[in-house]
Order: C-alpha cells, then sequence, then structure tokens
C-alpha cells in the first residue's frame, strides 16, 4: 500500500502555509486523479454543498488523500 512519505516523495508534496498537516503535490500531473497516485486504494467522489468541485476521496491505510474533479477535467 501507499505510504503517505512514498506520495510526498514522488509527487513533491510541499506543506500549505497555515494548513497544519495539508500538502499540495506539486509533482502531480493535474489530469492524473489519485487512482493513478494510488493503484489499488479505494476512491470515492462526492458533491459537497460548500466545496466548488467534486470532492474525490482515496482511502488509504492509515491516512486518506483528497482532491478536486474540475469541470474542466483537471484534478
Amino acid at each position: 500500500m501507499t505510504s503517505f512519505n512514498d506520495i510526498l516523495e514522488r509527487f513533491d508534496g510541499q506543506p500549505i502555509s497555515g494548513c497544519p498537516g495539508r500538502y499540495v503535490l506539486r509533482g502531480a500531473n493535474e489530469s492524473a486523479g489519485p487512482e493513478v497516485m494510488c493503484p489499488g486504494a479505494a476512491v470515492t467522489t462526492h458533491d459537497v454543498e460548500v466545496a466548488r468541485d467534486t470532492v474525490i476521496v482515496t482511502w488509504l491505510e492509515d491516512w486518506g488523500l483528497i482532491s478536486y474533479a474540475r469541470p474542466d477535467g483537471t484534478r
């Protein structure tokens, strides 16, 4: 299973200022979703009233990855 540190290293994870424990993955391909980054992980999508875009949650062993699907296909 993909570890948190694996993701940070592979995709140049950088802390988000003012958001402890949250990171942006600068090296991730904008059209590749979490299913590409974490093969075999369970992925669910959610339409959240307060979110502008569809929320994608990737469920991993001790942690999760949250991303967004924009109408233009970027994530």
